[in-house]
């Protein structure tokens, strides 16, 4: 009798050799019971030998319970207040206020959840694990069924968590708040089904892509905790180039090195340009149609338009992670940065363009299009420079700051890694409500929105002058 079966007569099961177990000689239970005993009688050893308390675990617990006393209540507090933009609707529209509030943070986390498989979860496997549990020793699926369901159980409390926060903020009833909490818990198995299976290669579990994910997550954890914005390349891995054998072109290399390297850098990743161009289309169409649908398009248009971006600053990105940016190439640094910034401002315009193309069906003329989407583009691309300029968080971000609710020093943290989409969100909004047609369109709104792009690059240029 094999593990597969019985075995046909006149075959011998082959000599697998005595020191190996294909999980039916002993059971994953009794082997994991088997392993953890060995880990307590160890840590006792250990602390025997120093002196130190065998029961560490017990003040762990109790750092992590303090820390969810602490910044649960901010979180639910910051949640609510964003729920409180809800309160002003009518009574009858809540209900697809928060149904559209449930689908997009779906969406958004559904994202988040094809970037944790690409960085080895959600599903997380380390290297021990890959090496000696899970490389053919014991099935995978009873090795990690404890884990999906730990899983399983955390996005039903976070998906609960910020729905019933931000019904409570609209001001919903009680038990409607709990309807739509378990409707959330419901609906957060979804970015969790999507991370799973596109964790899954090829009909399997591929153990060793996890176990080597898991290690570039663990160390760029470290990086982030440090303050290092570039370790979030480290958890995206390397980027996949389709068009390798596209090359510098020639006529343009003499005359714009730096925007032929930007192109030839857009040019090897053809999807990744296809998909920024058709997010930046419908980022730029959000915009425009803010002037009907109020200032949460205005503001969502920036946001796409924003991430688009990443693509087309590519450029800059690696310039600032040259040792001396700029040095590599004749010239100041702002004349470089200038160079940087051509390829970036070409794809905007043809953004626009395309979005003038498709939102002409609906009325609006040409000018009345481009310029709300250029007047954000132009804070876009300025945010996108400053944002490149600095990779570390200031020292000073670490020092404690204590607040009624707390030390509120890691939200502030925070904060500086999504510094760009804050500028982005606060100009946008600021634009559309300066507008006097409520529009981004107005004089006063390319005032605003020449002045914040004027700060952003001088600070921007400054940052990469001073590395």
């Amino acid at each position: 009798m094999t593990a597969r079966g019985p075995e046909r007569a006149g075959t011998a099961a082959p000599d697998r050799g005595a020191g190996t177990d294909d999980g039916t000689r002993v059971p994953y239970r009794r082997w994991r019971r088997w392993v953890r005993s060995l880990r307590r009688r160890a840590v006792l050893a250990r602390a025997a030998e120093s002196g130190a308390d065998p029961h560490d675990r017990v003040y762990l617990v109790y750092g992590v319970v303090l820390l969810g006393l602490v910044y649960g209540p901010m979180l639910w507090s910051a949640v609510a207040g964003a729920g409180t933009l809800l309160a002003g609707l009518p009574a009858s529209r809540h209900g697809a206020a928060l149904a559209a509030v449930a689908v997009l943070g779906t969406a958004a986390a559904c994202a988040g959840g094809l970037v944790a498989a690409r960085a080895g979860g959600p599903v997380w496997v380390s290297p021990p694990e890959a090496t000696f549990v899970l490389a053919g020793q014991f099935r995978v699926r009873e090795v990690l069924w404890r884990r999906a369901v730990a899983l399983a159980a955390g996005a039903a409390a976070a998906g609960a968590f910020v729905v019933t926060a931000v019904a409570h903020g609209a001001g919903a009833p009680p038990g409607l708040v709990g309807v739509w909490g378990a409707g959330a818990a419901v609906l957060a198995q979804v970015p969790l089904a999507v991370g799973a299976a596109a964790q899954t290669a090829r009909g399997r579990f591929d153990v060793d892509a996890a176990a080597a994910g898991f290690r570039r997550s663990a160390t760029a954890g470290v990086g982030l905790l440090g303050g290092d914005s570039g370790a979030v390349a480290g958890v995206l891995g390397p980027q996949v180039h389709a068009g390798r054998r596209a090359t510098l072109p020639r006529a343009l290399l003499r005359r714009a090195p730096v925007a032929a390297r930007d192109l030839l850098g857009l040019r090897r990743r053809p999807a990744a340009a296809a998909w920024s161009v058709v997010a930046g289309v419908l980022g730029a169409v959000l915009v425009v149609l803010g002037a009907v649908a109020g200032p949460l398009a205005t503001v969502a248009g920036a946001c796409v338009l924003y991430g688009a971006a990443a693509t087309w600053c590519a450029g800059l990105r690696a310039m600032a992670a040259q040792p001396e940016p700029g040095a590599l190439l004749p010239g100041s640094v702002p004349r470089v940065i200038a160079a940087h910034a051509v390829v970036p401002g070409l794809v905007a315009l043809a953004v626009t363009a395309l979005a003038a193309a498709a939102t002409a069906a609906l009325g609006p003329s040409a000018w009345s299009v481009a310029v709300p989407v250029v007047a954000v583009l132009v804070v876009v691309l300025a945010a996108r420079l400053w944002v490149a300029g600095a990779t570390a968080a200031p020292p000073g971000l670490f020092t404690p700051m204590m607040t009624p609710a707390g030390d509120a020093s890691m939200l502030v943290l925070g904060a500086w890694y999504v510094r760009g989409w804050l500028v982005v969100t606060g100009a946008a909004w600021l634009m559309h409500r300066t507008g006097g047609d409520g529009t981004a369109a107005s004089p006063g709104a390319v005032v605003v929105a020449l002045l914040v792009a004027a700060w952003l690059v001088s600070a921007g240029v400054r940052r990469f002058v001073r590395a």
